[in-house]
């Protein structure tokens, strides 16, 4: 009997670490797509997009040999592709959609197949489309649909060069860009209701709810280094107090961190950033193998670790226009919207494993092995992030 519970829990343990395969040795932020707007004076939109076909394409293979086609072979070959990809972008000025057409690919053609098959490299296309706004409109924003394979987050970036101002923003498929006023606001062909609207948008409070969802799906389900740290920190826990002193210090330091690196008060490099949160989330791995007590220098790394992972947070707002109050609103909700998730996390764990903690072979068949896997996937995104 007891044989079997233990095989239902490593099966359920499994599915938790390995489900979704690749997204969980990818994480979050290395194989983004990248997506930006510029409008001019007339109204002529220009858009270019930096995306990894290769889900698109199906395989590496197939991948690579149209990388090997030139610019203008690869927009005639695969112009129903390119067709549907262009549907699946919808921008739109004001209430009416662009028509975006496609006038230049190019492939990265001096990627190699090894390029193609490793995990540590996403060779890009860059895809260049054109457009006509309505000169009287006053916003724009962008929304990507299903239709096409998109890797997100989408790093969207909408500028105006009428204003000089821009709007840049993490988002996923479904989720609508922030809207940028690409006309000067002053301009006496504005309505005075949509000047007024566009000053009100970015009212800190008004903000707040939709932050919170975005640091809730930044970490639920696009924070798969972060969960699999407060995992670490669970598995390690001999105690409910232990788990809540642990969880506690980890929140207030990457809280700290999140602001400082949001406000621009700390600049640290993003690459050396990633590396870290993936070497912290391998130590605590390593570090729960050891069958004693964690004691008082694992909350003192705890906080250093957390500090770490707030500068990871920031990440996703530091591109983000703050005008006008904007910023407060942006880092209240996120944070919160973090603390959710982190919390919706935890409460997962508990209603999973939480039963069984007490019972004699959970620390081997359960808290090892799970910690063993933790490390070894945060060691692979250490080399992932250096080769990146």
């Amino acid at each position: 009997m007891v044989g079997a519970r233990i095989r239902v829990r490593l099966l359920i343990l499994a599915a938790f670490v390995l489900s979704g395969g690749a997204p969980f040795l990818r994480a979050h932020l290395l194989n983004m797509t990248y997506a930006t707007v510029e409008v001019d004076q007339t109204g002529a939109v220009s858009l270019e997009l930096r995306v990894d076909l290769l889900q698109e394409f199906g395989s590496a293979d197939a991948y690579f040999a149209f990388a090997q086609q030139g610019g203008a072979d690869a927009l005639t070959a695969q112009a129903h592709r390119w067709n549907r990809l262009a549907d699946s972008i919808d921008l739109r000025a004001d209430a009416a959609r662009v028509e975006l057409q496609v006038v230049a690919i190019e492939p990265p053609g001096d990627a190699t197949l090894a390029d193609f098959e490793s995990p540590f490299k996403w060779p890009r296309t860059t895809v260049r489309f054109r457009g006509q706004v309505d000169p009287d409109s006053q916003e724009l924003h962008l929304t990507f649909r299903p239709g096409f394979t998109f890797e997100e987050p989408i790093a969207v970036t909408l500028a105006s060069a009428v204003t000089g101002k821009n709007r840049s923003r993490w988002i996923v498929t479904h989720q609508p860009s922030p809207r940028l006023v690409w006309r000067a606001e002053s301009s006496p062909m504005a309505p005075a209701t949509t000047r007024a609207s566009a000053a009100e948008s970015i009212a800190w409070y008004e903000s707040v709810p939709h932050y919170i969802g975005l640091g809730f799906r930044h970490l639920l389900p696009g924070g798969v280094d972060h969960l699999l740290f407060v995992a670490g920190l669970f598995l390690a826990a001999r105690s409910w107090m232990a788990l809540a002193g642990q969880i506690s210090i980890f929140t207030l330091a990457h809280t700290l961190t999140l602001g400082l690196a949001s406000l621009r008060i700390i600049e640290p490099p993003d690459r050396a950033v990633e590396v870290l949160i993936a070497a912290s989330i391998a130590y605590i791995g390593f570090e729960n193998l050891r069958s004693n007590e964690p004691g008082k220098t694992r909350y003192a790394l705890i906080a250093g670790f957390g500090l770490l992972h707030g500068m990871g947070f920031a990440r996703a707002l530091v591109a983000t226009d703050h005008a006008a109050g904007g910023f407060w609103g942006a880092l209240v909700g996120f944070n919160v919207g973090v603390e959710l998730g982190q919390l919706a996390f935890v409460a997962l764990l508990v209603a999973v494993l939480g039963p069984w903690r007490s019972r004699s072979w959970y620390q081997k068949w359960i808290a090892v092995p799970a910690s063993i896997g933790i490390a070894f996937i945060a060691l692979f995104w250490v080399v992932q992030r250096l080769l990146a």
